[in-house]
């Protein structure tokens, strides 16, 4: 074997032992952060850890559904999303919507800040009945915490009201279904031109939202091995 491809073959080792490590500090970084969210419902008596098998069951037949048999809800992360908040100026009368909200955490959160109104949005009725009672319990603790609107619906049929101007997407759905919703979101900015500030984490499919070309602005980052960017009109 030529010296040259002795290289080669120790420099592909390496790369793979790199890539190994990058992946399991990943996971490793992930079940960290999901076990100490568990305090927050131990807390406040919420159900939000809990993953939810998205079948016909969660569903309801619902013909618009995009999840397959057996997937399952995948809550977001609270360290990432106050991280994504640190540096985020909220003007007054501010919108927040959360695109596939599952049990309401990313909502729950949200009412925290200084935010007019909080709206989630989730195909499944069974996760959004979850959402609401957890938007009850959890007022018993921050009884002056901002509205909460739970709406069950396909994402891709959601008429973005005009008001909105945070969007938080966790990589809730496939690239169709975010094609149809930046769709909305380009006739509703189009109607009233605003500054949005969309957050995208995990963003499996950015090549969608770029291909609109509605924000002007995008940072990009990493919060424990986990990718997010942020987007802005």
């Amino acid at each position: 074997m030529s010296s040259q491809l002795k290289k080669k073959n120790a420099l592909s080792t390496k790369m793979f032992y790199i890539l190994k490590y990058v992946k399991i500090n990943m996971v490793i970084n992930f079940y960290v952060m999901r076990m100490s969210d568990r305090w927050f419902d131990k807390r406040y008596g919420t159900d939000t850890w809990h993953q939810y098998e998205l079948n016909k069951k969660y569903t309801k037949f619902n013909p618009y559904s995009t999840y397959p048999n057996n997937s399952k809800t995948q809550p977001s992360l609270i360290a990432l999303f106050q991280n994504l908040m640190r540096n985020i100026t909220i003007p007054e009368n501010s919108v927040f919507l959360d695109v596939g909200c599952g049990t309401g955490l990313i909502t729950l959160l949200a009412s925290t800040y200084r935010f007019k109104k909080i709206i989630g949005i989730e195909i499944s009725k069974e996760l959004c009945a979850i959402a609401r009672k957890n938007d009850k319990i959890f007022k018993k603790t921050f009884k002056n915490s901002t509205e909460i609107s739970i709406i069950t619906t396909d994402a891709r049929r959601y008429q973005i009201p005009d008001d909105i101007n945070f969007i938080y997407c966790f990589n809730p759905f496939n690239d169709i279904v975010l094609f149809k919703f930046i769709s909305n979101l380009v006739k509703s900015y189009k109607s009233k031109p605003r500054k949005i500030t969309f957050f995208y984490v995990n963003p499996v499919y950015r090549h969608v939202i770029e291909y609109f070309h509605i924000f002007k602005e995008k940072k990009e980052s990493s919060f424990r091995s986990i990718g997010n960017l942020i987007y802005s009109t």
